[in-house]
């Protein structure tokens, strides 16, 4: 199979349901297949589905191929998966996560300051989310714009929304991964990221 017929079948959908309507299996068959279902070639440590590169409206690839390889520097896993979509009427419905990242679905968002709404429409996409934060916005005022999504989301859902997962927090500026771990109620803790592989390469 030729690079031209792995991008075609990259293109069909695994998935056909919102994120927020699959089962715990359901989310583990789809981890499963997104890993071996679809065709990858490696660059800068990342797993990127073929076809993906082509998808750089407005520096779409770029934006998130960053994120990506920062994930890859601190020793995850990841599979950056191709831009697949459910078709609800004549609306594009993104289905799943950018990534699977360390055999968890995982959302990529990229933003100037508002987290509160990235983190809000992440949660409907994947069980993580990673937030590239471009603006000089301290980690308590990041954390705290989180909080308010979960409060809102809580609020404006009659239906119990699991908050369980993971939420990585990369501030620009500072070049400074922040993770944090949230339990299904939404409380969190801190965890000290993985070892940043290329820090070790410069000090070896």
């Amino acid at each position: 199979m030729d690079y031209l017929q792995r991008i075609e079948h990259n293109k069909k959908s695994i998935i056909d349901k919102d994120f927020l309507d699959l089962s715990e299996q359901n989310i583990k068959q789809f981890i499963l297949d997104a890993k071996t279902k679809y065709f990858y070639f490696k660059k800068d440590g990342v797993n990127v589905a073929c076809g993906k590169e082509l998808d750089n409206n407005n520096g779409k690839f770029d934006i998130e191929m960053f994120a990506c390889k920062k994930l890859a520097e601190y020793g995850h896993e990841v599979y950056l998966l191709p831009e697949n979509y459910a078709v609800d009427a004549a609306n594009k419905i993104k289905v799943h996560g950018d990534t699977i990242t360390d055999d968890r679905t995982l959302e990529l968002k990229h933003t100037p300051s508002n987290i509160q709404s990235n983190y809000r429409k992440a949660k409907h996409q994947a069980t993580d989310v990673f937030i590239h934060v471009q603006d000089d916005i301290s980690k308590k005022d990041a954390i705290d714009q989180i909080k308010r999504a979960i409060r809102s989301m809580k609020q404006n859902n009659k239906s119990d929304i699991n908050f369980a997962g993971n939420v990585y927090l990369y501030f620009e500026r500072m070049d400074m991964l922040s993770l944090l771990d949230f339990d299904k109620n939404g409380n969190y803790k801190n965890i000290s990221p993985r070892k940043n592989r290329a820090s070790e390469k410069t000090k070896a």
